[in-house]
């Protein structure tokens, strides 16, 4: 339970955390035996962030959430990583895996954030009839989020003003 909620917080650092989360682990790292958290977040993020071996469609898929919008569907994923770097050889795949999923899901929109969980910026993938409408927010030919680790209090909000 404590390693879901450090999960889910990454590490305390998400705006989706609670005072409730941190008493929590506090009472669960007690029960658990475990004396140094911080220790324990910096070992759970790194296996968190471990990507190697996976496919560009199973990133995706990783943590893809579904939102009608507009009388359209849309989808956002979210894939937390320790670095930036460790997508680099496979954008072009996950950019392709977001189109095949407009075309044969119908999808008016598709993207796929790229959360360093260590700096808080993401990067956003996008594909779709809509996604001429972020194109404005591209600087050198990607869009970077400042400040971004929450899909559903940051990256979901924005992208909702974004695609009306």
């Amino acid at each position: 339970m404590m390693s879901a909620i450090l999960s889910d917080t990454v590490g305390f650092a998400s705006p989706t955390c609670t005072q409730k989360d941190k008493d929590a682990v506090a009472e669960l790292a007690e029960i658990a035996g475990v004396t140094d958290v911080d220790t324990f977040i910096k070992d759970l993020l790194i296996a968190k962030t471990n990507i190697e071996g996976l496919s560009a469609a199973e990133l995706v898929e990783k943590d893809l959430k579904g939102y009608p919008f507009n009388s359209r569907d849309v989808v956002v994923g979210q894939v937390e990583l320790a670095t930036l770097e460790q997508v680099d050889g496979m954008i072009e795949e996950l950019e392709v895996d977001l189109e095949r999923r407009c075309n044969e899901e119908g999808l008016a929109f598709a993207a796929v954030m790229l959360t360093d969980i260590t700096t808080a910026q993401t990067r956003l993938l996008y594909k779709g009839e809509w996604a001429e409408k972020l194109v404005k927010h591209e600087k050198d030919g990607m869009l970077m989020m400042e400040n971004t680790l929450s899909r559903k209090k940051q990256g979901w909000p924005w992208l909702q003003n974004e695609l009306v």
